[in-house]
This record gives structure tokens, sequence and C-alpha cells, in this order.
């Protein structure tokens, strides 16, 4: 199944379709939300995400992500360091990519609002709200997979600043 742009929310219909993470699908987003995103922490997610440094932390967080996502991603940040720096890291210079895959953002809420638009057996389609912001459109989206039992986030659309593994086809569900 390839999920189209047309499953993106533009708007939430109702801001009291919005809640707290209630299936598992939606707990797993709230615990991958709650983890270190530092672009200064070198054990932090957006490290591991980019593959710049490895950390005792990079076990556990390889069960959070399908492999697919973690290759676009560090695909992408490969992209930037190429155009940026020559293909490598500069200290104190931005050189990989500007904006966290994840949150989608380079701030961090201490909570979401979530809403889930659509729930399959193997896949959901789950947004996260800033619930202090413009509550009528999501921060993100994300399309979650079940493999071997467990929801691993596998793509994110980023309603301001992109999309990370969103277009490639998950047909094997």
């Amino acid at each position: 199944m390839v999920v189209s742009a047309s499953i993106i929310p533009v708007a939430c219909a109702l801001a009291s379709e919005l809640h707290a993470p209630q299936t598992e699908a939606e707990k797993k987003v709230a615990e991958i939300l709650k983890l270190d995103n530092s672009i200064t922490n070198p054990f932090s997610l957006f490290y591991f995400l980019t593959a710049y440094e490895s950390s005792p932390r990079d076990k556990y967080y390889t069960t959070l992500f399908t492999p697919s996502f973690l290759a676009f991603v560090r695909n992408e940040n490969q992209k930037e360091l190429n155009v940026n720096c020559d293909g490598k890291y500069i200290e104190g210079d931005e050189c990989g990519l500007e904006i966290e895959p994840v949150i989608c953002s380079n701030d961090i809420s201490d909570f979401y609002l979530y809403h889930t638009y659509r729930q399959t057996e193997n896949e959901a389609i789950i947004s996260a709200f800033w619930p202090n912001a413009n509550i009528t459109e999501p921060n993100s989206t994300y399309r979650l997979l079940k493999v071997h039992g467990h929801w691993m986030l596998d793509a994110t659309f980023c309603s301001d600043s992109g999309k990370f593994n969103w277009d490639n086809d998950k047909s094997h569900n």
C-alpha cells in the first residue's frame, strides 16, 4: 500500500478529537517524542538518527525505527553534509540536517496531543499536536508499522519542513 499525500491531514476537524496517547501505536509515538532530541548531546536520538556518533543507547533506538526510516534519514543527512561541508562534519558548522526528523522542529514540547487518522493491524497513521500552538494543524504525522509484533516508526511528515521516508511503498504489510 502506498500512503499518498491525500492522507496527510491539513486540519483536524475538532480539537475535541485530540487526546493523550491511548492506543499502543500512539503510546509508541509518545515514547519516541519523549527521548532526548538534543542536537548538542552525543547520546541523543538526533545523533543516532544522523549516525554522527554511536552510543550505548543505539541498541534500544534500533527497536524504535524501521531500517527503511533509518536509511532514509541517514541518506538525507549525508546529502546535506555533501552540499554544506564536503561530506563530513566540521566542528561548529551546521553541516547535516537542519531539522530533527522525528519531532520536526528544533524546539521540543513538554507534551503532545494525538489523533489517529487510520489504523490497521500492521499500520497506523498518527498526528502529534502541540497543545499550546495552533491545534488545528499537526506539528507532525507519523506512519508506524507493526514489525514482529512491535510498533516501529517508519515515516514522518513534518507539517512545515518536509517528509522523511513518507513516499516509500509499504505494501509488505
